[in-house]
């Protein structure tokens, strides 16, 4: 007896699943009320996802008067939600988050059951008639785990697989075990994927299992994770970089690898185009279990910045893992079992960069199921993808949910919507196109208007432009360009499915050294105070110029006509000017942009007087006037995270 035990932990232990089962199941046939065994025995179904077989496991536990195990139910109901069954699960996790406070991490628990129940509420409409989903077939899927999906075109795909015939055609302690590789599948004549054969690329480190990758945005270097099993079992992971044209392998520094595991790598780009390295670990600082982090690196110095958390919007207290960056929109593809879903592991999309991100997306049924959605990567073209599961329409096997196989899903209909138009410099005269005015994409966020960068180009010689907007979302286009006042426009593509492209221009006004002249800013007769109409103005004048360019010092000025002393309408004007900066600074622009200065009548613009001496009413009027002008610039300091 003890000694099947001793087996069962043993393979337990060194995560050999299958034989713990087997070892645990010839225990319980002769003795079955060890409950400690049963508890163990639904374990291993669990991490082996067999559903169904844990789900009994568990149940046999909990109905038992003399179980005293608080996580059976937690498992039990995640086993059921795995099986769509969230009637059952509901009131399971309900019990289950009064029974365990004052448990052992109660904490992370009772948050993961609140998620559940809310993940059991998400609607449940299936969207996926607008998809079409395939598993790729048996020549790519085998026996074993399929992973990382890489597209390198519409009909050529890089993934990582172990390629055995059979499930059990090698020996543990064997010398030279079978290494994971990566592989290439393309599409034959009749649109069906086949292998063809080993990547030549394909990094190997000894001792090590080279696990999942992802290439730079220009595909010029190829990061990857290449991972060893210890003596005690654990698998830990170090990343790599590959240069595709030297073919040299270098071991990532320690401001990415630690001494806990670093794998799952992705590639995007930040907002001052550096190379940012996205990658899944499990160490301490985390915010759960694990959690993905991101470093910067720096071409010049050819450094990789230290390690930072990509914070609490995409870490939860469960686990983060498999995160993807679709260079199209730069957005964050991840799976996460933290966040509410339908299952096991959803996929969820966020748009940001490194720390700041905004929050986090269910992609809906059309893609997730009960079970676990890895590895979601799409199409730069934006039409379709690929992604891991272990839903039962893949590969079947004895454990039809064990293991995980590619699919791809293609969209029925064209969902990405351009935008394109025009770059213009300003002019009352005769305009001219801008070359090479930079053109940023950010979407939008509702609730609290913060901006994520989502696309970034350049007008063409001619000032014309094109970008990409993905449906149901609200953008902000800025067009900037050196020596001009940026400008920008809101648009958004909630009617996506009654328009099929947008169009926006841009005129430019150039930066000068000279005056502009705000109308319609009133002040009461011998007052400084702003009235309501002039801080509307200011509101839709200067104050969006400043917000919009950043970088700006500007002076504004306070001029009167010549009515009154010298000296009195030069206090006057000063006193002017400066309610305006003071309104401006209330509501958020730094005082080291902002120069007060009142010209009094020294600077008329019209004649006060005619010619005949007579009064000129509207000379004085235009000579009531308050302007801003450009006298120079500061450094923008971004957070350099």
């Amino acid at each position: 007896m003890n000694k099947l035990k001793n087996l069962a932990n043993s393979a337990k232990e060194y995560k050999d699943y299958k034989a713990a089962v087997s070892f645990y199941t010839d225990y319980l046939n002769q003795k079955p009320e060890d409950l400690n065994i049963q508890f163990e025995l639904a374990e291993c179904y669990r991490y082996l996802r067999d559903y169904s077989k844990a789900a009994n496991s568990y149940e046999k536990l909990i109905n038992s008067e003399k179980n005293k195990n608080k996580l059976a139910v937690f498992y039990l109901a995640n086993m059921y939600r795995a099986q769509g069954k969230c009637a059952l699960a509901t009131p399971l996790y309900d019990q289950f988050r009064k029974d365990y406070r004052g448990e052992k991490n109660d904490r992370k628990y009772i948050k993961l059951a609140k998620n559940a129940i809310e993940g059991c509420q998400l609607p449940k409409d299936n969207k996926s008639e607008d998809l079409f989903i395939e598993g790729l077939g048996s020549d790519i899927n085998g026996e074993h785990m399929e992973a990382s999906p890489i597209y390198l075109s519409e009909n050529k795909l890089l993934y990582n697989s172990l390629k055995l015939n059979g499930e059990n055609s090698f020996e543990l302690d064997s010398d030279s075990l079978p290494q994971r590789k990566f592989y290439l599948a393309q599409k034959d004549a009749n649109e069906t994927w086949v292998s063809a054969g080993v990547w030549v690329d394909n990094p190997i480190i000894e001792g090590t299992q080279i696990a999942n990758g992802a290439f730079n945005f220009d595909g010029t270097k190829f990061y990857f994770s290449a991972c060893k099993t210890m003596n005690s079992g654990k698998v830990t992971c170090d990343l790599y970089g590959l240069k595709i044209d030297t073919k040299e392998i270098e071991l990532l520094p320690k401001t990415i690898n630690s001494n806990y595991t670093e794998t799952q790598v992705a590639v995007g780009k930040d907002s001052k185009e550096r190379d940012v390295i996205y990658f899944v670990s499990d160490r301490k600082e985390g915010k759960g279990g694990l959690d993905i982090w991101y470093s910067i690196y720096d071409a010049k110095k050819n450094t990789y910045k230290e390690a930072r958390n990509c914070g609490s919007k995409i870490n939860s207290i469960g686990d983060e893992m498999t995160p993807t960056i679709n260079p199209r929109n730069r957005k964050l593809y991840f799976s996460s079992n933290g966040h509410p879903g339908y299952g096991e592991l959803d996929v969820f999309m966020s748009a940001g960069e490194k720390s700041k991100w905004s929050e986090p997306e269910n992609l809906g049924v059309s893609i997730n199921s009960g079970y676990d959605e890895l590895y979601y990567t799409e199409s730069k073209e934006g039409s379709g993808g690929f992604f891991v599961s272990n839903r039962t329409d893949g590969n079947v096997k004895n454990n039809a949910t064990c293991c995980d196989d590619l699919f791809s899903f293609k969209n029925k209909v064209t969902l990405v919507r351009t935008c394109s138009g025009k770059v213009m410099e300003f002019s009352t005269s005769s305009s001219k196109p801008l070359k090479n005015a930079k053109i940023r994409v950010y979407q939008l966020d509702e609730s609290n208007q913060e901006r994520f960068l989502v696309q970034e180009t350049k007008t063409d010689e001619n000032g014309d432009y094109k970008v990409n907007l993905d449906p149901n979302q609200k953008y902000v286009i800025t067009a900037e360009n050196e020596n001009y006042f940026r400008n920008e426009e809101t648009i958004n593509t909630f009617d996506y499915k009654t328009k099929s492209a947008y169009s926006k221009n841009f005129q430019l006004n150039a930066i000068t050294n000279q005056a502009i002249v705000i109308e319609n800013i009133y002040y009461k007769f011998d007052k400084a105070e702003l009235t309501e109409v002039a801080s509307n103005v200011i509101d839709t004048t200067i104050y969006p110029m400043l917000i919009n360019n950043p970088e700006i010092v500007v002076e504004i000025s306070s001029h009167t006509d010549s009515k009154g002393s010298k000296g009195y309408n030069l206090k006057l004007s000063q006193e002017r000017a400066e309610s305006v900066v003071k309104y401006l600074k209330k509501k958020g622009i730094a005082k080291e942009r902002l120069q007060a200065k009142g010209y009094g009548m020294a600077k008329p613009i019209a004649l006060n007087k005619n010619a005949d001496g007579s009064d000129n009413p509207e000379g004085r009027a235009k000579n009531r006037r308050t302007e801003f002008k450009v006298i120079g610039k500061i450094k923008v300091f971004e957070d350099e995270d």
